[in-house]
Parts: structure tokens; sequence; C-alpha cells
């Protein structure tokens, strides 16, 4: 597949290989991986969990699962990636990672040979956390979790209240083949289509986060910083590169 540089030049300066990985605080057995985009839009809830699992003997991470540029069809980068974060998990004696992305776990989960669990499964296991209690939980699935929701129902013992589903005919947040880039109306149109449902959204995926609070909407909410009680704002603009880039020197 044919991919062009120019519309996507900056995706895989960052990406291909990702440049702000960092894989000093990983030496441990079992380990956070909290994804690129989680990492850029809930910093401080990252901050919060890296100092928590440390409380436990669980280390952190921080890289790109590589599926931005699996989307562009560039299946040899894609192999080459996924071969240089298991042979540096493997170098620190990583046995287990723990996931906070649905994207990142459901792309890793047939490709790496390692153990893996959800943030959600190790919050429980650990005995954090608190139910989020609301008389109405509208969820939006993120794509890669859609069909069979592993990821939801590992989250769904931290959720008290009517659980309901008013996005189901919300085809994607438009971020999904980084349809951003190159058809950026048609992503609009899609993160739009929940808009117009109105009200609240919570949901687990940061990328969704991302699209739907760029298009104004101000209710829409990722489920683990208020599992965990953390208040924060999402940020916009140039903020979310920077505070990835600003892990590479944490």
């Amino acid at each position: 597949m044919q991919v062009d540089q120019d519309s996507y030049q900056g995706l895989l300066w960052e990406k291909n290989p990702y440049k702000f990985a960092n894989y000093r605080k990983g030496k441990r057995k079992s380990v956070l991986f909290p994804g690129c985009n989680f990492t850029a839009f809930y910093p401080k809830t990252t901050k919060y969990l890296e100092q928590l699992m440390k409380q436990y003997d669980i280390g952190t991470v921080y890289d790109c699962c590589g599926k931005p540029v699996y989307e562009l069809g560039l299946r040899k980068d894609t192999e080459d990636n996924l071969e240089g974060i298991s042979s540096r998990l493997k170098a620190q004696g990583v046995e287990e990672l723990i996931i906070l992305c649905p994207n990142c776990y459901h792309f890793f989960k047939n490709r790496l040979d390692i153990r893996m669990v959800t943030i959600y499964q190790k919050l429980k296991e650990l005995g954090e956390g608190k139910p989020v209690k609301k008389d109405r939980i509208p969820i939006y699935y993120p794509c890669p979790d859609r069909e069979k929701k592993e990821m939801f129902h590992e989250l769904c013992p931290y959720l008290e209240g009517e659980i309901t589903e008013p996005f189901e005919a919300v085809q994607c947040c438009g971020l999904g083949g980084c349809a951003g880039v190159k058809e950026p109306q048609l992503a609009g149109e899609m993160a739009e289509s929940a808009k117009a449902e109105g009200g609240e959204l919570y949901t687990y995926c940061a990328s969704c986060i991302s699209s739907f609070r760029r298009k104004g909407m101000a209710e829409a909410y990722h489920i683990l910083p208020l599992i965990l009680g953390i208040e924060e704002k999402v940020p916009l603009g140039i903020q979310p590169f920077m505070n990835r880039a600003r892990r590479k020197l944490l």
C-alpha cells in the first residue's frame, strides 16, 4: 500500500518509531502501559497512576502500540516496531502489561507474547478505585471493544447506575483509520453524530474523548479518572503533543 507521506508526515515523524518512548521505569515484572493518547490528554491521571502502581512494585513504560502506523498500511514498519517493544520488555524482565487504552489492548492482544490485563482488572485486584455512581450512565463503546466489549466488562464493577446505550448508531468517534487527516469532513460528521444525541457521554478511550471534546461535547467523560477520583481538564491544541513529549524526560 502506498502512503501519502506528506499528508501523514507529522504522525510518521512521531510514531514510526515512537519518538517519546521511555522504559527507564519499567524494570519490573508487572508494568503499566498508558499508551500515547491517554498520556496526552490525561497527564494528571497518568502521573497519579504511575505513583499508585509504584506502591505495589509495578513499573511504568511509555510507548505507542503502533496501531496508527499499522492503519496506514505500513506492515513491515509495524512489525519492526512491535519487535522493538517486545525486545525491550523482555530485556527488562517484564511478564505482565497493564493496559489503559482499548486500542492498545486489542492491537497487542494477538501480537505480543506477554500476559496482558486491563487497568480495571488490576485496580480491582489491588482494591483501588471507587464506583462511579450515577442514576444514568450513557456508554459509548470505542470501536475496537465494540463487538465483544472485553474491556467494558472489566470496568463494569465500577459502574453503579442504569447503563444505557444511546450511541449505537454512531459509527466511530472520527479518529479511526487516521481518517482525520485524509477525510476530515467525514471524521467530523462521525463525531457530530454523537453530539446530536445530546447530554452526557461516558467512555474508556482517551482518543474518543479528545475527538468529542473538539466538537464541543463538554460532558464527554473518561471513566478511569472518575474511578480514581481525579478531576482533570482535557487539553486541546498543542498541549497534548507536549504532554506526550514530556514523558520522554520524566
